[in-house]
């Protein structure tokens, strides 16, 4: 993530990193962020937990919907 573009905010870049790291089967964690970007550190622990539940929860629902259409 060299060079942050300049209309967003470089947490919002780390949050879409890394709920795509999610969702491609990836498992991130808050400690890998929080540790890479201590700049960033409080505000990656306040909104990672919420962002990682919400994946979760995205998941669970399409294997639901997947499941239920078989």
């Amino acid at each position: 993530m060299d060079g942050w573009p300049s209309q967003r905010e470089p947490v919002e870049w780390l949050v879409t990193d890394f709920a795509t790291r999610i969702r491609q089967g990836e498992h991130p964690t808050i400690a890998e962020y929080a540790t890479k970007y201590p700049e960033y550190a409080t505000q990656i622990e306040e909104l990672f937990p919420a962002v990682a539940k919400m994946e979760q929860l995205r998941i669970q629902e399409t294997v639901s919907r997947e499941a239920a259409i078989r």
